[in-house]
């Protein structure tokens, strides 16, 4: 009467072997979702590349510059980055027959707000920002000066990014009162920085 009773409201009489695993495999279900839950998390946080680094100090690849044409190159000889965090600064060492040798230094945080440096040509307003998958940084820059008596503006584009050789690739374009100058630089990482 009393297994009759049991098998009524639903339950199993104690003692079963079915009973006693069930609970078990449940756990143990449990236990294996979980583990393979972590395993999974730590595999995105492990082969997620994060954002590109650009730091170092990155020497002029000739060897990949387009046959010069009617105007003269304007390709930075050598760039020292240093990036970390939120912050980027740039140093680009150039030199013109015009201006002779100069650095032009660009520091900004790559968060997209605005960044204002003094230098020796007038006032920059920067802002830079990184692409979707973090492997490419656009930096924007309008430089204020005053040439010859006149205010002039001079806005620019710097995008750089890192090809599968590890070189670096820094396509900039400026805009001019003769319309947009675009340059594409590679340049290679000095090997004693790391």
């Amino acid at each position: 009467m009393l297994k009759y009773l049991r098998k009524r409201a639903g339950e199993r009489p104690p003692g079963r072997a079915k009973d006693r695993m069930e609970p078990k495999k449940e756990e143990i279900m449990r236990k294996q979702i979980a583990i393979t839950a972590v395993m999974c998390l730590l595999a995105v946080c492990l082969f997620a590349g994060g954002a590109a680094n650009f730091s170092g100090t990155w020497i002029l690849d000739e060897s990949k510059l387009p046959q010069a044409g009617d105007m003269p190159r304007m390709d930075a000889r050598k760039i020292v980055v240093h990036q970390e965090a939120n912050l980027f600064s740039s140093d680009r060492y150039l030199s013109n027959p015009m201006m002779g040798d100069f650095t032009v230094t660009v520091k900004v945080t790559m968060d997209g707000k605005e960044c204002t440096a003094s230098e020796e040509f007038g006032t920059r307003i920067s802002t830079a920002a990184w692409s979707a998958d973090s492997t490419v940084l656009t930096v924007r820059s309008t430089l204020k000066m005053s040439w010859e008596g006149e205010e002039r503006e001079m806005k620019s584009t710097e995008v750089w990014s890192l090809e599968k050789d590890g070189s670096l690739k820094f396509d900039s374009t400026f805009e001019t009162p003769m319309g947009p100058m675009q340059a594409v630089s590679y340049y290679k990482k000095n090997p004693s920085t790391p």
